[in-house]
């Protein structure tokens, strides 16, 4: 039966990290620590970036002992209370002790599927996040929360049906995400272990490889909403693969466009602007190259996966960042970077032996995880709201 709920009619468990009393007996009673130690505290940051085990911050066992009413659970809901107020978490499976961090809410309910909810409230996140206070800096405040308003069905049985239709989803892209890593962390050993004491042992430049033309200057008053095609801008090379997910768009290809703004799946990208060097890799039909990132075009495509792990390396990076000029905003040149002086290995033939496929199986399996995860935004309305019985 659909009905009309007040969420702290729901809510078990409503906590925080300040919960545990004034500013000075917390001050007093629980340590942060950024090396190793007993729990870790979960933050905003994992869930922004789905990284679960790095960059991790900790606490020791005497603080997370007094922090015990927050610890943290599998499928535990998680909400920011300011920076972004409102956006809702669900917090996975990790093989830690886990306590919830400063700037979340942690919340259990009660005569409700547990990610039943969590789904309800996604959906529903820019409702929640309209229902935050404050001019400079937004909140959203504990009685807030539990005044939330939501439209649910609450047969038991069908909110289980739901979740487990949409965890077959959550657990397939899981699976496409784990094959990525495993298939990145194995194009990583296999090149350290044909180049690792080498690549610093320069005999040519990125030039005689390939070349690194920037990309159409497009114009702002031709965005729309929706469009044909997504603009890739430096804000979208932003992590192995370029993100899709806040992208600017247009309905009409320029004329003047060079044919090499059209991206193919596979594509090697690096940013030229602001965090320079980024190196990301296209997976998605029908993008565009905007200006300020380069595309790498190469004279011999064997040579691609080799010179994408070479800027990624540390030492690249870091020259990549050397190279670049500017005082607030920092601008590579394409220019520069072709000069980059670079190990050209005479043995690439085995390396590519090794490697041919990787690229295009990071591509294909990457593809396949945001065309699941957009029908399922397409499809949790419709279950949410009972369309789909």
């Amino acid at each position: 039966m659909i009905k009309k709920i007040k969420l702290r009619d729901f809510i078990d468990v409503l906590t925080d990290y300040h919960s545990g009393g004034s500013y000075k007996i917390l001050k007093a009673n629980t340590k942060i620590l950024y090396e190793p130690s007993y729990a870790v505290m979960i933050r905003t940051l994992n869930f922004e970036r789905n990284d679960f085990e790095n960059d991790l911050i900790y606490c020791d066992k005497d603080s997370y002992d007094f922090l015990n009413y927050s610890h943290v659970k599998e499928n535990d809901v998680l909400m920011n209370k300011i920076a972004n107020p409102g956006s809702v978490y669900l917090m996975p499976k990790v093989e830690y002790r886990a306590t919830c961090g400063m700037n979340l809410f942690l919340l259990r309910f009660k005569n409700i599927n547990q990610k039943y909810m969590y789904y309800v409230m996604k959906l529903n996140e820019d409702y929640i996040k309209s229902q935050t206070h404050g001019t400079t800096t937004k909140t959203i405040t504990k009685d807030e929360v539990r005044n939330l308003e939501f439209t649910i069905n609450d047969d038991l049985t069908y909110q289980e049906r739901i979740v487990s239709l949409l965890d077959t989803i959550e657990n397939q892209i899981y699976r496409n995400n784990d094959m990525v890593h495993k298939l990145q962390v194995l194009a990583q050993i296999i090149f350290y272990k044909f180049y690792g004491d080498n690549i610093k042992n320069f005999n040519g430049i990125l030039s005689d490889l390939c070349s690194l033309p920037s990309g159409y200057s497009f114009k702002p008053s031709n965005y729309v909403e929706n469009g044909k095609y997504k603009l890739i801008t430096i804000k979208n090379v932003n992590g192995s693969f370029v993100d899709t997910k806040n992208v600017d768009t247009i309905n009409d290809i320029p004329n003047n466009m060079k044919s090499f703004c059209y991206l193919n799946i596979g594509d090697i990208l690096v940013s030229l602007t602001g965090n320079v060097g980024r190196i990301s890799i296209n997976s998605s039909l029908n993008c565009l190259l905007n200006q300020r990132v380069s595309k790498l075009i190469f004279k011999d495509n064997k040579y691609r996966l080799y010179i994408y792990l070479l800027l990624n390396s540390e030492y690249y990076q870091e020259k990549m960042k050397q190279m670049a000029n500017g005082t607030s905003q920092k601008n590579l040149s394409p220019l520069d970077v072709e000069k980059l002086r670079i190990f050209i290995p005479d043995n690439i033939d085995e390396f590519y032996k090794f490697t041919k496929d990787i690229l295009d199986q990071l591509c294909l399996l990457n593809l396949s995880s945001t065309n699941l995860n957009s029908f399922k935004i397409k499809l949790l309305p419709l279950l949410i709201n009972g369309q789909i019985q």
